[in-house]
């Protein structure tokens, strides 16, 4: 476990420095204007008014110069750097705090001068934000795992107990005959055999773009066959939408393939 958790957190380091790197190439490399429309800046601001905010804080209220309507793109929560034109001067790390069609609200810790050199930017900062979250979690994990700490190790030889408490003995019933999608590699049908070994909850996990919407769709159709009963839940609407339409196609596509 605690090589797994070092693990994670070298990659989630690599992530986050990755990601600040790719943020300041393309602040570098863009336009002002580009980055504008990018969403990544709102250019030409002015400061309209300072007050105190909590905890010791300053905010500014900003607006563009000529009151032209804020561009979308940055928003509440968002991390950010107030920079102006001039090269020597350091920029000064705020927080969004409330955006209208004509101002912005940011808060920092002490005011800076730089807010008088006009026009001014504010440009996107890399948030450390889910990198700490993320890491905070494994450094609990780490001091005291979780009962369901196993599932995070969906490799069934990466854990020893996982074979024996967590997944029922391989099984007919679990032992998949044939693949409806036969272009699964070997992680997804790993992880759709697991799941269907599962004795109470499995789990599956992975980055964006590896297959997890097509692995979920194969598991479905797989319990379907097994006339197991399913409840297929998601955070939004589109995320249902996408697993029905995908099931409509995948179970077209074995109709056809029968006949």
């Amino acid at each position: 476990m605690n090589d797994w958790i070092q693990k994670q957190k070298e990659l989630l380091d690599l992530e986050n420095c990755e990601e600040a790197a790719l943020l300041a190439d393309k602040l570098a490399s863009l336009g002002a204007k580009a980055c504008e429309n990018e969403g990544l800046s709102i250019i030409n601001l002015e400061v309209i008014g300072i007050e105190a905010s909590l905890y010791g804080r300053c905010g500014a209220n900003m607006q563009k110069i000529g009151k032209l309507p804020i561009p979308n793109g940055l928003k509440v929560g968002d991390e950010v750097d107030i920079v102006c034109n001039n090269p020597d001067r350091e920029p000064l790390f705020a927080l969004i705090t409330k955006v209208t069609p004509t101002s912005i609200m940011v808060v920092f810790d002490e005011y800076d001068d730089v807010l008088l050199e006009l026009p001014l930017r504010i440009n996107m900062h890399p948030s450390s934000t889910t990198h700490t979250k993320m890491m905070d979690a494994l450094n609990a994990l780490g001091s005291k795992p979780h009962p369901l700490a196993e599932l995070l190790y969906t490799n069934i030889g990466m854990h020893p107990m996982m074979a024996g408490n967590l997944l029922d003995p391989p099984s007919p019933f679990s032992e998949v005959v044939k693949w409806f999608n036969p272009t699964l590699n070997a992680s997804q049908q790993t992880a759709i055999q697991t799941s269907l070994r599962a004795k109470q909850i499995g789990l599956i996990h992975g980055p964006p773009g590896t297959g997890k919407t097509s692995t979920l769709v194969e598991l479905i159709l797989q319990a379907i066959l097994r006339q197991q009963r399913i409840l297929v839940t998601a955070p939004s609407n589109i995320a249902v939408d996408t697993i029905l339409i995908r099931l409509a196609t995948a179970m077209e596509a074995a109709s056809s393939s029968a006949v």
